[in-house]
């Protein structure tokens, strides 16, 4: 019984921790399509251009231009 109190008041904070981890991977991987560019923003001013494939950003504060 105390075991199972202990399993499920750990076990809530670790699963939202990988679902946070699992949406900041998410949001920093950014594949682009041949034939294409993306414009990378930080804070709203330029800072890049990214090529076909895979490319990474950081999440949150980089953003591809609309």
């Amino acid at each position: 019984m105390f075991l199972d109190v202990i399993l499920n008041t750990i076990s809530q904070p670790i699963i939202w921790f990988f679902i946070l981890i699992v949406v900041i991977l998410r949001s920093s991987i950014k594949f682009v399509p041949q034939n294409m560019t993306f414009l990378i923003e930080r804070f709203g001013k330029f800072k890049s251009v990214q090529n076909a494939g895979l490319n990474f950003i950081i999440p949150f504060i980089d953003r591809v231009a609309a």
